[in-house]
């Protein structure tokens, strides 16, 4: 086995670990002649997408540009930019511990129990421990009253934050790492280019979680 293809081959198996240290590792061994044979790995492409996100995510997470919109009950809500630049984040801390809450938060059959926009999920493929494919039912008021969502989610840890970030967004294309995605329903489409789900461990009972998102409900689309 050639040296590419050996670490071609370390490299799958330490995305499907969910290893992104090692991901990360074996992507700086590259050497620039086989750069072009790792771009044809789907896997590879993913990871790109991934690191680039999480760039643009954490930046977002961490902006001093958005302004407040509201603040009650320990709930801060603030927005910024216009357009399709439109970004929203919401911060709250949890009283719970953050394994806990995660569990909340990332187990679909719960979601409706606290998005009451949710009128129904499910779990397409996961190829991995931390990554996820799922298609979502949304009922918002008229005149967004109907929109499903197929999004891909990808878990990576802080470890300096003692945080994790949760990566979410659109699923595009006919595949998702190989598997057919299915067809989308008869009903208008949630875009969502980007969007974040942070989680930090402030204390053994203490969680602080930001969601992050660009968001549009296609309202044009569906007249």
């Amino acid at each position: 086995m050639s040296g590419a293809s050996s670490l071609i081959e370390s490299f799958r198996s330490a995305f499907y670990a969910d290893d992104i240290s090692s991901q990360i590792e074996l992507y700086n061994k590259i050497e620039q002649e086989d750069r072009g044979k790792f771009l044809e790995v789907e896997e590879f492409q993913k990871f790109l997408e991934n690191m680039e996100e999480y760039e643009s995510c954490n930046q977002l997470l961490h902006s001093d540009k958005f302004q407040l919109v509201t603040e009650a009950e320990d709930i801060k809500i603030e927005s910024t930019g216009s357009g399709n630049d439109f970004y929203t984040r919401s911060t709250v801390i949890i009283p719970s511990g953050v394994f806990e809450t995660l569990a909340v938060l990332y187990e679909t059959d719960l979601l409706g129990n606290w998005v009451s926009s949710i009128r129904g999920s499910e779990v397409l493929l996961q190829p991995s421990r931390f990554r996820k494919l799922l298609r979502y039912h949304f009922s918002f008021p008229w005149p967004v009253s109907d929109r499903e969502c197929i999004l891909e989610f990808c878990g990576i840890p802080v470890h300096e934050e003692a945080a994790v970030i949760i990566l979410m967004k659109n699923a595009k294309g006919e595949k998702y790492l190989g598997t057919e995605l299915p067809s989308r329903r008869e009903m208008t489409q949630l875009i969502v280019p980007m969007g974040c789900l942070y989680l930090q461990i402030l204390s053994p009972q203490r969680t602080k979680v930001v969601f992050c998102v660009n968001a549009s409900a296609n309202i044009v689309s569906s007249t």
